[in-house]
């Protein structure tokens, strides 16, 4: 999750972004693999949208284009009822900003300081399809040049364009190849930071610079004259000038915790100005959720416009719409909400006045100044200003630009959960036609002005138990439901532990779910009723506790209708929890729903030597091995929770727990120098519990990216792998669970890839997406793959009156990567699938150089090399992505040693397919393509 830039790094990071930019664009990354991305959606939901502008070259004014702040650049045909992706380095630009000149050039402009992202400069369109960087508008480390870009502007003459930056207000009048800094009629360069520039129609300029409001009537950039009406507000300001009456122009004054000072008007160019609103009222809540008039959003969430036609009526933007009409000459206005952020639900009689949270900029129809398009924090909605009421519409059809922070991975491919900043914890259900299996379902999410009150966190959804969901938003505040969020529970934790989430805002507690349907070494116990008699070894059905989830066992001695046999329940869940005061709980209980869960506290400050506030977990594949990595930058191995069964055994605050945590020191360099930024992801190597690869969230560093190959021993030794990897904040990482010379970083510009991460130096790239739907350059914050491999479970039972077939679901999804972008909703990569059902649990991985297909893809006949211990029968079966076996051949006598064995491939149809080569000391499997 996103914390704060070290400004001491900026240097390292402005020249690995330009050095990535580089590579990126000159394909000079690209290329050695490829790897399709499968959209999943949300297709029906949408993300923080900074800017929105009707198209000048279409008459009809139906072209629209919104700009995703990290999710790129779409543009729409038909008024936003459909969305489309422009396709160039655009398509994941973060961009803050957008214009368009009288020609119709359009810019871009680029950085978000909300997130600490830096942008990369000014970006221009002169046919409406394809942009390109300004080179001027580079970013600067020395001066800080375009780091964030907050506004454009262009004059009505087209001669000139403007933006207002965090290094000052600069123009142009040569297309963006050369810039000057904007001046006040003293000769004083506004060289501080501004977030608004406006152009009236005749040519008057208002900007703000270093909380300083000034104007230049004459239109002269060169001649700013401050607005010493103003209050010194030392927060933000932003201007509107009325269309129809250039003289007449408004002011929203931001204190500098982002609540309103003031609201101010002129009449006469400028010269006077007087209070329409005064601040500090709670009726008045432009930039504050409820009343919390103290605090607000006001310098991120601040819009004005003056209606086209009528110069007296303005539209204010923070938490939701303001209107504001004019009563008489000099008094307040009179002001009334017209958009409202807490009533999305049909059934509400306000239902058309919703209009997701947190405004950013409002456009108007130039066909129709009565139609309005606004960008918010929850995507495009599309307005209707009528004289009494005004009515809203969400405009988010396949506009891809929700930000997740998190995934969820169920059993089903394309059933899905994430958390998302500011649209809560949504959930896709992949189901239906092309449209709807890629819509989004509100799971949990709060509709108020702050952005860290309604941000998901950390989410799963069972395979024991597909209908449950478990997730949480920013604050602590965790949720458990049967019903994947109809209805829910938020009192699973004991008080000890949810005393720990409380006045905690804007803490993702990190946690994982680990599940195991064949755990021959669990110590819990189910008990089985027989209803009939049994003989002594007879097979038999058993229920888990977890969920009933059914197994099958055989009795040790005879059973007679009633008698109840302990059985050991095989079904196990550990569920684990990163809190806030410097600790880290277990449960083997959380779909447990008849109880409150049993929580072992198995790391804290007072019993452990554990000390942090914790940012990441990861497991190993046996769950004895949990890793915990730390805002502070520290990192630690709890060990033996294998055994760690209960209380006296697991939480340390028992003087007999067995629970070993052991801290790991990571350092910057040879030098010993402790890391000290926010541990952003930990990975175990699913085959190999000694591998651990780590990830930085830092700008500037080459070690962003580091790895151990001896995590098990006393003392691991981490070191960077950043290799050509640019050294931006890194989010997420994974080991491939069939090849571990495969890994993936999730950094801050997207998915970087390498073949030989075994290596001590791995090489990374960007690896291409023939499909098209590219991640590009948008932010990567959670890589997921599904690591259980299990069958559908179909047993009969008899009702009384029939027999029924009951069927409990297991993953179709083996192997699928998932990927939580920042900006362009969730991925899927199904490639790396494997089949349900040909890897059992602890084998049937590939083995070396003991099975080889060639040529590969193959056409027609595929040579199979093995390799045999000793002589002994074979059987081939191939498979397919489904796991149906639908080959199967037998050789009898193959003998010991290196052999080749022809397999015709003339009835396969083109496809990817598994085989398997079975023997009696050994389980081999391949993948193979055939392209006919």
């Amino acid at each position: 999750m996103k914390n704060k830039i070290l400004p001491f790094r900026y240097l390292v990071y402005v020249i690995g972004l330009s050095f990535f930019l580089f590579l990126s664009f000159s394909a000079g990354l690209y290329g050695q693999t490829t790897v399709d991305w499968v959209e999943l959606g949300p297709n029906n939901m949408a993300g923080k949208t900074k800017a929105v502008i009707f198209d000048n070259q279409d008459a009809s004014a139906q072209t629209v284009y919104a700009a995703s702040t990290t999710g790129g650049i779409y543009i729409t045909t038909n008024l936003g009822q459909t969305w489309s992706k422009l396709d160039g380095p655009e398509n994941a630009l973060h961009v803050s900003a957008m214009v368009q000149d009288a020609s119709g050039t359009i810019y871009a402009g680029t950085g978000n300081t909300e997130s600490n992202d830096i942008g990369n400069g000014i970006w221009k369109s002169t046919d409406g399809v394809n942009f390109i960087q300004i080179p001027s508008t580079v970013p600067n480390f020395v001066s800080e040049d375009w780091w964030f870009i907050y506004k454009l502007a262009v004059d009505p003459a087209g001669n000139r364009i403007f933006a207002a930056t965090n290094a000052g207000l600069r123009y142009s009048g040569d297309g963006g190849n050369t810039w000057t800094l904007a001046k006040t009629s003293d000769d004083v360069e506004l060289s501080g930071e501004g977030f608004d520039i406006e152009v009236g129609s005749n040519g008057i300029l208002l900007a703000d610079n270093a909380t300083l409001g000034y104007y230049s009537p004459t239109g002269n950039p060169s001649a700013f004259m401050l607005i010493d009406t103003l209050p010194d507000y030392s927060g933000r300001v932003e201007f509107a000038i009325a269309p129809s009456n250039p003289d007449i122009m408004f002011a929203t004054v931001v204190t500098p915790t982002g609540a309103l000072n003031s609201v101010w008007r002129t009449s006469n160019g400028g010269g006077d100005w007087y209070v329409v609103a005064p601040g500090g009222s709670t009726a008045l809540n432009f930039f504050n959720s409820g009343n919390n008039v103290g605090d607000g959003n006001g310098l991120t969430n601040n819009v004005l416009k003056v209606m086209v036609d009528d110069p007296d009526r303005i539209l204010l933007g923070g938490v939701n719409m303001w209107e504001g009409k004019k009563i008489d000459d000099d008094g307040f206005f009179q002001w009334t909400m017209r958009s409202n952020g807490d009533n999305n639900n049909p059934a509400s009689p306000y239902y058309f006045s919703y209009v997701r949270p947190n405004h950013y900029d409002y456009v108007f129809r130039p066909t129709n100044s009565r139609e309005i398009m606004i960008a918010t924090q929850g995507g495009v909605f599309a307005g209707i200003l009528n004289s009494i009421e005004f009515t809203f519409e969400p405009k988010h059809r396949n506009y891809y630009s929700t930000q997740f922070t998190s995934v969820g991975v169920s059993g089903d491919k394309r059933k899905v959960i994430g958390g998302t900043l500011s649209n809560g914890t949504v959930r896709i259900d992949g189901a239906g036609n092309q449209t709807t299996a890629k819509y989004g379902y509100d799971v949990y999410f709060d509709a108020n002005g702050f952005a860290s009150l309604s941000s998901g966190g950390y989410c799963e959804i069972p395979i024991i138990d597909p209908m449950v969901a478990i997730y949480s938003q920013a604050d602590g505040n965790f949720r458990r439901s049967e019903d994947l969020g109809v209805n829910w529970s938020a009192t699973f934790f004991s008080s000890d532990v949810s005393g720990t989430f409380t006045a905690n805002a804007g803490f993702y507690a990190p946690t994982i779910l680990w599940e195991n349907f064949e755990d021959y070494q669990s110590y819990d116990t189910t008990w089985f009723v027989a209803d009939k008699p049994y003989n002594t070894g007879e097979k038999i059905l058993v229920k888990s506790n977890n969920r009933a989830f059914p197994f099958y066992s055989t009795t040790p001695v005879a059973l007679s209708p009633g008698d109840s046999l302990p059985v050991k329940d095989i079904i196990s869940t550990k569920y684990f929890l990163g809190a806030y005061d410097d600790a880290i709980w277990m449960t083997k209980e959380i779909l447990y729903f008849g109880k409150e869960p049993e929580w072992f506290k198995i790391a804290d400050k007072s019993n452990s030597n554990y000390d942090g506030t914790p940012s990441s977990l990861a497991l190993s594949a046996d769950a004895n091995y949990l890793w915990v990595g730390t805002q502070e930058g520290r990192l630690y191995r709890i060990s033996n929770l294998r055994n760690a069964y209960d209380y006296d055994r697991a939480d340390v605050r028992s003087p007999f727990c067995i629970v070993s945590v052991t801290e790991v020191p990571i350092n910057w360099d040879a030098s010993g120098d402790p890391i000290d930024v926010p541990i952003s992801s930990l990975y175990v190597d699913p085959n190999n519990f000694d591998n651990v690869i780590l990830t930085l969230e830092v700008f500037g560093v080459p070690q962003t990216v580091m790895k151990t190959t001896n995590g098990l021993a006393q003392t691991p030794v981490f070191a960077t792998i950043q290799g050509n990897i640019p050294n931006l904040p890194a989010f997420a990482s994974l080991i491939e669970m069939d090849n571990p010379d495969i890994a993936f970083v999730g950094t801050n510009q997207g998915i970087f890839m390498t073949e030989n991460f075994t290596s001590g130096n791995p090489t990374w790239f960007v690896p291409e997406d023939p499909s098209g739907f590219t991640i590009g350059t948008t932010p990567v914050y959670m890589l997921k793959q599904q690591l259980i491999s299990k069958q559908d479970f179909t047993y009969t039972y008899w009702n009384g009156v029939d027999s029924l077939k009951a069927t409990y679901k297991g993953t179709n999804n083996y192997g699928v990567i998932y990927a939580a972008s920042y900006g362009r909703g969730l991925f899927l990569c199904d490639q790396f699938q494997k089949p349900v059902g040909i890897f059992d649990p602890g084998i049937g991985k590939k083995s070396g150089n003991d099975l080889l297909i060639y040529p590969n893809p193959v056409s027609n006949t595929a040579n199979v090399m093995i390799t045999m211990e000793k002589a002994g029968t074979v059987d081939l079966l191939v498979f397919d992505l489904n796991g149906k076996v639908i080959m199967q051949e037998s050789i009898r006598q193959q003998n010991s040693g290196t052999s080749t064995i022809q397999l015709s491939t003339d009835d396969l149809p083109n496809g990817t397919y598994f085989l398997q080569v079975i023997s009696d000391q050994q389980k081999s499997v391949s993948k193979f393509v055939v392209i006919k």
